[in-house]
């Protein structure tokens, strides 16, 4: 995974799971992931030291791994998101129809 791609899931479980972080590793990895802080900026502002900041991020990137490979809502949502742009391109609408019915389905279940 590129930084980029690294960058872009993190925020992305973040705005799922985000709450269910302490408050400082969420502005942390808010900080980081979202603002593009550098860990030595993050450290300044809350007076603390650049290994503390490392380690809030740490412990809070693991925190949203386990929450996601646990719950699986990041991963439902790119599924649903992967079928939608199949079904946009597909001219069968009985393909269509089916693949609208099993979308409904999950929404209806929760992701």
């Amino acid at each position: 995974m590129d930084h980029i791609e690294k960058i872009d899931r993190y925020n992305k479980l973040l705005s799922i799971y985000g709450n269910c972080l302490s408050l400082l590793q969420k502005q942390d990895l808010t900080d980081y992931y979202s603002n593009d802080l550098s860990l030595g900026e993050i450290a300044i502002n809350r007076g603390v030291s650049r290994n503390a900041v490392f380690l809030s991020i740490k412990q809070g990137q693991n925190e949203l791994d386990k929450l996601e490979s646990n719950i699986h809502i990041l991963a439902s949502s790119e599924k649903l998101i992967s079928d939608i742009d199949e079904l946009k391109r597909s001219q069968d609408i009985d393909k269509i129809k089916s693949g609208l019915e099993k979308i409904s389905e999950v929404l209806n279940h929760g992701i």
